[in-house]
């Protein structure tokens, strides 16, 4: 219920100009207790009213009386009904949620109520991709990209303010986005964005906390059991002795082995892969008579880094003679770009590579399935099932539970990053026997 303490309206201050030629919307809010009102100017940017206008123009956009027979054509004066629209719910909202007594109160409030750029979602959105643009994590601008696209087909507009998403929007959008023949795990990722972008403005005190849509008392966000697939011994075997038919499906085949050899190394790492990250060592492990042996080993390492961009480990993916014959066979040639392992990258610049590299993917899954379903082995096959596929070779290597556990560490298997970099070395050579296929 709305606080009666208070009565509002706005006016149109034509008493004088502002800077820029335009007559002020004022809010005028009245105090029955403190017997006594405040003034407060909205901050309505292009939507104010120019001085020439005459103040019945500004009655005919807000006054109450015409408003089931609003028939403005002009376009500005659309765009100011809506601003004073929003105002208005925001203000109904703060006199009746927030606990407010006093003008003063009210007021306090109301300043982070006053900013018509900073209460649209969608601007928080596109601002997201701006900022991983320039970190040029380009996976996460096109993860808000596609957010922006699929909330703009749902609304049919170009802006969405936070005060329009409650719990109804969202599961009207949950109801949208299945219909359009989108998996659940997509929708996870379209509202987990809208979260994220949420919690950030309320942080930065742009909208109160108690329109927040999310958590016990609103929308929750169901997790998503993936299910971790792989390829059986039998079809490893196939797959590692097929004489694909075409260069293209040879090249999936070669580099979902190098993947699963280099202990479920992501096609990402893979297509960024360097010559200087190459390095040789001495191990200590032991033979099959218990003794200590030195083996001197080449390897290659890379930093890991998790999800807000900060470094996570050291990764260390020892040679195999198999990864050795892939390298040499698919050698990066291209000028200007030797520094790369593989011929993957062809382009100069961030966001050209980017697209080498999704480009690549995109091919070398389709290609994938392709050889599958000639070697009649699962058809569902993709790049990241070399990584399960290694992991659940290991697993039935008979390697110690203990020892297993600090690199399954996670509720999932897919995070197989780094696996082999927390085992003790004494198990390595028993590692490397369980990925002889």
């Amino acid at each position: 219920m709305i606080n009666n303490n208070f009565r509002f309206h706005f006016r149109l201050d034509t008493r004088r100009a502002l800077k820029g030629g335009n007559y002020p919307i004022q809010l005028f809010l009245y105090s029955k207790t403190e017997k006594k009102d405040i003034r407060i100017i909205l901050k309505a940017n292009n939507f104010q009213v120019k001085a020439n206008s005459v103040p019945e123009e500004f009655e005919r956009v807000w006054g109450r009386k015409n408003n089931l027979e609003f028939k403005i054509k002009n376009i500005k004066n659309y765009r100011l009904r809506e601003f004073l629209l929003e105002r208005e719910s925001k203000i109904n909202f703060i006199l009746k949620n927030l606990n407010v007594n006093s003008l003063k109160q009210f007021k306090d409030a109301f300043q982070v109520e006053n900013q018509i750029k900073e209460n649209d979602i969608i601007k928080f959105l596109y601002d997201k991709t701006i900022q991983y643009n320039k970190e040029r994590r380009y996976s996460y601008s096109n993860s808000y990209n596609t957010t922006i696209r699929k909330i703009k087909e749902f609304i049919s507009k170009e802006s969405l303010k936070f005060y329009d998403i409650d719990l109804k929007w969202l599961k009207n959008f949950e109801e949208f986005i299945i219909k359009s023949n989108i998996s659940k795990s997509s929708l996870n990722f379209y509202l987990k964005d809208i979260r994220t972008v949420f919690n950030e403005a309320i942080e930065k005190k742009i909208i109160p906390k108690d329109i927040y849509p999310f958590g016990n008392k609103g929308y929750i966000i169901s997790g998503t059991t993936k299910k971790k697939n792989f390829l059986s011994l039998e079809e490893l075997k196939k797959l590692k002795n097929c004489k694909p038919k075409d260069y293209f499906k040879e090249r999936a085949k070669d580099f979902f082995l190098f993947s699963f050899y280099s202990n479920g190394m992501s096609i990402k790492d893979i297509a960024f892969l360097q010559n200087d990250q190459f390095r040789k060592d001495t191990i200590i492990t032991k033979d099959s008579n218990g003794n200590q042996v030195k083996i001197e080993r080449e390897y290659f390492e890379f930093y890991k880094k998790n999800n807000n961009n900060s470094v996570q480990k050291k990764i260390k993916i020892s040679i195999s003679k198999e990864m050795t014959y892939i390298m040499d066979k698919y050698q990066n040639l291209n000028k200007g770009l030797e520094n790369f392992v593989f011929d993957i990258i062809k382009s100069l610049g961030p966001l050209n590579q980017y697209k080498d590299y999704k480009n690549f993917n995109r091919v070398l899954n389709k290609q994938l399935k392709s050889l599958a379903k000639d070697l009649q082995i699962n058809p569902k096959v993709s790049i990241n099932w070399a990584r399960h596929s290694m992991a659940a070779q290991i697993m039935d290597s008979g390697i110690p539970s203990y020892i297993l556990s600090d690199y399954f560490g996670h509720s999932s298997v897919s995070v197989t990053e780094g696996y082999l970099n927390s085992i003790n070395v004494e198990f390595e050579d028993q590692i490397q026997k369980a990925k002889k296929i």
